[in-house]
């Protein structure tokens, strides 16, 4: 298997099919039971692999080799283990809550601004962007960046604030939302995909905006204070209990 990741026609398919499979359905069975710790564990995991799709895009185009074996060696680490020792808590620990820090920082600073506008301004920020990108989504010679950079970058930031709120029901949300959004970068790696379908990126930004913007609409989350520090270690604690129950049991 190393060996075609590094000198297959098709390793990127195989690369983002086995980072899909087993956790896409382990975010099915977390999606089902109302265990906040595995809606946290899988929200990061996906964080990190649609941080990865973005480098996909470029790397599409460059010459290192061994990229989609590093990638699939840590996609598996970051699934593997429980809820206490998986790669995705070591990513949360280390990367995520300070994301989250930093984006519970920026929303406190814009607090008033959002209170004001009940958060409008961002929708028609979504919607003026997309209608402007569209006809180059359909023309355009870099249109898969474009449209992944737009689908990845203010549903990570909603994610993260999602993350900090501890709120069952909107992790479900964002689960399902990045389910989707996996689901499409393995249609994306389709050979024939672009000279069949001339409007799939437009198409595919659309849709996924549509279910973001439907479910920051639906849960509206403005912190006016937030303690950062104590919402990131509640999260770790959070799961480490998890862990222990899990244990006892």
């Amino acid at each position: 298997l190393g060996m075609y990741l590094i000198l297959g026609s098709g390793a990127v398919l195989v690369c983002n099919a086995i980072g899909f499979s087993y956790p896409a359905w382990m975010t099915t069975r977390a999606m089902a039971r109302t265990n906040l710790a595995d809606n946290i564990r899988w929200l990061t995991y996906w964080l990190v692999f649609g941080a990865y799709t973005l480098l996909d895009n470029f790397q599409q185009e460059g010459s290192y080799t061994f990229y989609w074996v590093v990638k699939t060696l840590f996609l598996v680490w970051c699934m593997g283990g429980d809820n206490c020792t998986s790669g995705a808590l070591v990513m949360y620990n280390y990367v995520v809550k300070y994301l989250i820090q930093f984006e519970n920082g920026f929303s406190f600073t814009n607090w008033k601004a959002e209170k004001l506008f009940n958060r409008k301004l961002d929708v028609v920020m979504f919607w003026s962007g997309l209608a402007l990108l569209i006809i180059y989504f359909m023309y355009g010679t870099r249109a898969a960046i474009v449209c992944n950079l737009i689908c990845f970058l203010y549903p990570a930031k909603e994610t993260l604030r999602t993350m900090a709120t501890l709120n069952l029901h909107a992790t479900r949300q964002w689960l399902t939302y990045w389910f989707v959004f996996s689901l499409y970068n393995l249609v994306d790696e389709l050979p024939w995909l672009e000279t069949s379908i001339t409007c799939y990126w437009a198409s595919k930004s659309l849709f996924l905006m549509c279910d973001a913007a439907h479910m920051i609409h639906r849960y509206v989350i403005i912190m006016p204070c937030p303690h950062t520090r104590n919402v990131t270690c509640n999260v770790s604690v959070l799961l480490y209990h998890s862990h222990a129950s899990r244990l006892l049991c």
